[in-house]
């Protein structure tokens, strides 16, 4: 499996005996999905050229953005069967309301919602709402962008240590009377062998959370 970065530079995911270079993998590629944002160096990053090098009768998926392809260079590549269809969820010119490939019977399309649909926003109040009172408990918050992640399995074991860290987040505040610029967390060879299977972070955050609480007391 392989992932090709904006600048043409391959990233295997898997072994597999498959070409490194964007031109080679057009060659071999049954199906391509396009997974890149709109920069200078994307739009139109799939041409006439491009629809060309690529094997006969390939199929497309773009859920990017639509300026990634060149719209009137995938009509001419689907008329001539070089690419044997395409689906589409973005499109150059958005809200899109005609298009040619809206009449080719090879082009699967669908409106670029995103999330807003009356079921996916009520389906996210509930997660936030969700959320918000899991944090209010203390609880670990699954969709943080700032706070480590943790399953329930994983929360099971390193929930014991959370007191002690606490406590000594609090206890150093104490004893400490210059400025705390930086901080430094170790653990033991026991508790490490513990810890470290699982994200220490989560320990560690807990130790930090209550330095603050005791320095802004």
């Amino acid at each position: 499996l392989l992932m090709i970065t904006p600048d043409d530079q391959a990233i295997v995911f898997r072994k597999a005996p498959l070409p490194r270079e964007l031109k080679d993998l057009f060659e071999v590629s049954d199906f391509i999905t396009i997974h890149l944002p709109k920069t200078k160096d994307t739009y139109h990053m799939f041409g006439r050229q491009e629809f060309q090098a690529m094997k006969r009768g390939v199929l497309l998926i773009n859920v990017a953005r639509g300026s990634i392809v060149d719209t009137e260079a995938l009509v001419e590549a689907l008329e001539s069967g070089q690419v044997g269809g395409a689906a589409l969820d973005v499109f150059e010119e958005e809200p899109c309301t005609d298009s040619p490939l809206f009449k080719s019977p090879q082009v699967v399309v669908t409106p670029y919602l995103g999330a807003s649909t009356i079921e996916a926003q009520d389906k996210a109040g509930v997660v936030i709402a969700e959320q918000v009172r899991a944090a209010l408990l203390g609880e670990p918050v699954t969709n943080a962008v700032n706070v480590p992640a943790a399953s329930p399995e994983v929360m099971e074991v390193l929930s014991p240590f959370f007191p002690l860290a606490e406590k000594l987040g609090g206890l150093m505040v104490r004893l400490y009377s210059g400025r705390l610029n930086t901080l430094g967390v170790e653990y033991s060879a026991q508790v490490a062998g513990v810890v470290d299977q699982y994200n220490h972070e989560i320990v560690t955050v807990q130790n930090v959370d209550n330095l603050y609480t005791a320095v802004s007391l």
